[in-house]
Protein backbone atom coordinates (compact mmCIF):
# COMPACT_ATOMS: atom_id res chain seq x y z
CA UNK A 1 0.00 0.00 0.00
CA UNK A 2 1.35 2.98 -0.97
CA UNK A 3 1.17 6.27 1.89
CA UNK A 4 0.48 9.11 0.97
CA UNK A 5 1.42 12.72 2.41
CA UNK A 6 -1.50 14.64 3.51
CA UNK A 7 -2.05 17.82 1.43
CA UNK A 8 -0.57 21.53 2.28
CA UNK A 9 -1.37 24.89 0.91
CA UNK A 10 1.32 27.15 0.11
CA UNK A 11 0.77 31.07 -0.39
CA UNK A 12 1.27 32.35 -3.78
CA UNK A 13 0.69 35.55 -4.10
CA UNK A 14 -2.12 38.48 -3.11
CA UNK A 15 -3.52 40.81 -5.94
CA UNK A 16 -5.02 44.29 -6.03
CA UNK A 17 -7.05 44.80 -8.75
CA UNK A 18 -8.68 48.07 -10.31
CA UNK A 19 -12.09 47.10 -12.14
CA UNK A 20 -14.95 49.45 -13.56
CA UNK A 21 -18.12 49.09 -12.13
CA UNK A 22 -20.09 45.88 -13.01
CA UNK A 23 -21.38 45.93 -16.77
CA UNK A 24 -25.08 44.17 -16.30
CA UNK A 25 -25.33 41.47 -19.22
CA UNK A 26 -29.06 39.63 -17.78
CA UNK A 27 -30.79 37.53 -16.92
CA UNK A 28 -29.72 33.53 -17.68
CA UNK A 29 -31.31 30.43 -16.25
CA UNK A 30 -29.09 30.52 -13.56
CA UNK A 31 -29.00 33.89 -12.49
CA UNK A 32 -28.06 37.30 -13.32
CA UNK A 33 -24.64 37.88 -15.58
CA UNK A 34 -22.01 40.70 -15.10
CA UNK A 35 -19.23 41.00 -15.95
CA UNK A 36 -16.08 43.83 -14.83
CA UNK A 37 -13.22 45.58 -16.95
CA UNK A 38 -10.18 45.49 -15.66
CA UNK A 39 -8.17 48.23 -15.33
CA UNK A 40 -4.67 47.19 -13.95
CA UNK A 41 -3.52 45.90 -10.90
CA UNK A 42 -0.31 44.18 -9.03
CA UNK A 43 0.06 41.04 -7.42
CA UNK A 44 2.88 40.11 -5.47
CA UNK A 45 4.08 36.91 -3.37
CA UNK A 46 7.12 34.81 -1.91
CA UNK A 47 8.62 33.63 -5.33
CA UNK A 48 6.45 36.52 -8.26
CA UNK A 49 5.72 39.44 -9.02
CA UNK A 50 4.68 41.74 -11.59
CA UNK A 51 1.27 44.45 -13.04
CA UNK A 52 -1.82 43.12 -14.89
CA UNK A 53 -2.60 45.14 -17.86
CA UNK A 54 -5.87 46.26 -18.35
CA UNK A 55 -7.62 43.81 -20.18
CA UNK A 56 -10.97 42.31 -21.56
CA UNK A 57 -13.95 41.80 -19.25
CA UNK A 58 -14.02 38.79 -17.66
CA UNK A 59 -18.35 37.25 -16.57
CA UNK A 60 -18.94 36.06 -13.82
Amino acid sequence: MTDFREPTLDHLFDMHADLEAPQPIGMTPIGMRQTWILTGGTFEGPRMKGEMPAAAATGW
